[in-house]
């Protein structure tokens, strides 16, 4: 309802104003409006891109993005008075975003059931007045950009490099040492927090591959597997990827070396020895390989190990695979509560007369991958697991 002005008349007791009591029904029916406040404000439904007209002002727009993400355009100059309010608010709990805009730019990005925003034309400009936004998650798992929100103040960052490929095992003369590969290590994780200032309009985002597995070998020493890949944000954020497991020979096969971040050391790969059945992956932050199985002189057959547990700081941690026939892939359960993956188990020795069996794969995001089982010469070795790819996730707040 617009605002009743009270006629006074043009002089004290000249009879041409409003009677005593018509002032008063207008007196009461203009605060009645104004401690209506919100609630007397109409709501306008959408479920598809809206542009909003000038006579439009003053009303609750709703959208509803069940069906998919949509654009709330504020209305230009004309017709509008400085002073003029608008109100916007996400009424479903879909994933999909309404966004609102003043022509071209973008003002408010409305992504948790709920989010609303108040817009106040100045004049000038359509420009947030209040707001209340959940935070919003963001998750690379592959290359990309990264877009600051609009109203953020500040964000988070989790980056995870990408777990090390793990060592192939050795395929050699019977009555020799013959150790599988070493197992890949886990992948950096980094975590810091940043004013929302910090972060360009866009960045860069690379997610850091899982380091390649060693290849299979046929009458020769395994092969290393490769160094998992750096995750960056743009320049803001680095977290280095988990070492190669060591091919396997005639002697003990080295896991992967650990690189370090917020959390301390990743999970390194575990190492093939030809005395006894290797070690299990060393647990972290993101989880090392397993080694594979090895055949020592005797052709006593060396058992290969399972990988390392990731997500140390959880409760649940993130379990790596079991060493053995097929090496078990390293798992991550629950990304909302876990931030790395384990490490995947190592792969099985021939059994003095086949072929080895192939490490596990690191589990995604950070583990590192397993080492290939050993084997005699004139059969194929295992191959070397590769390493769990990186990872990438900002949480943007707007207090």
């Amino acid at each position: 309802m617009a605002k009743q002005s009270i006629n006074v008349g043009a002089a004290a007791n000249d009879g041409t104003g409003d009677t005593e009591r018509a002032a008063w029904i207008k007196a009461n029916a203009n605060f009645d409006d104004l401690y209506a406040g919100r609630s007397g404000v109409s709501a306008v439904v959408k479920t598809a891109a809206y542009t909003i007209a000038a006579t439009e002002v003053d009303q609750l727009f709703v959208g509803d993005a069940t069906s998919g993400g949509m654009v709330f355009t504020l209305p230009g100059a004309s017709g509008l008075s400085a002073g003029d309010l608008l109100h916007v608010r996400k009424s479903d709990a879909s994933a999909n975003r309404v966004t609102v805009r003043d022509g071209s730019t973008d003002i408010a990005w409305l992504s948790a059931q709920h989010d609303a925003v108040a817009c106040y034309w100045t004049g000038a400009a359509w420009v947030p007045l209040h707001w209340g936004i959940a935070p919003l998650r963001m998750a690379f798992a592959s290359s990309g950009t990264s877009t600051r929100p609009p109203l953020a103040t500040a964000f988070e960052v989790v980056a995870i490099g990408g777990g090390g490929g793990g060592g192939s095992g050795c395929s050699s003369t019977t009555g020799t040492v013959r150790t599988g590969g070493g197992g890949g290590a886990g992948g950096a994780v980094h975590y810091l927090r940043f004013p929302a200032a910090a972060h360009g309009a866009t960045e860069s985002v690379t997610i850091g591959a899982g380091g390649s597995g060693g290849a299979s070998r046929t009458g020769s020493g395994g092969v290393t597997g490769g160094t998992g890949g750096t995750t960056l944000l743009g320049n803001l954020v680095s977290a280095a990827g988990g070492g190669g497991g060591v091919g396997g020979y005639t002697a003990g096969a080295t896991g992967g070396t650990a690189p370090s971040g917020t959390f301390g050391a990743a999970g390194a790969g575990s190492a093939s020895v030809p005395t006894s059945a290797a070690a299990t992956g060393a647990a972290g932050i993101t989880g090392g390989g397993g080694a594979g199985g090895s055949l020592d002189a005797a052709n006593a057959i060396r058992a290969a190990s399972g990988g390392g547990a990731g997500s140390t700081h959880c409760g649940a941690i993130a379990s790596g695979g079991a060493g053995g026939t097929g090496g078990a892939a390293g798992a991550l359960a629950n990304p909302l509560a876990q931030i790395g993956a384990g490490g995947g188990g190592g792969g099985a020795s021939g059994q003095n007369s086949g072929a080895g069996t192939s490490g596990g794969a690191g589990g995604d995001p950070g583990g590192g991958g397993g080492g290939g089982g050993a084997c005699d010469i004139g059969f194929a070795s295992g191959a070397g697991g590769t390493g769990g790819r990186g990872e990438l996730r900002l949480t943007w707040y707007f207090s």
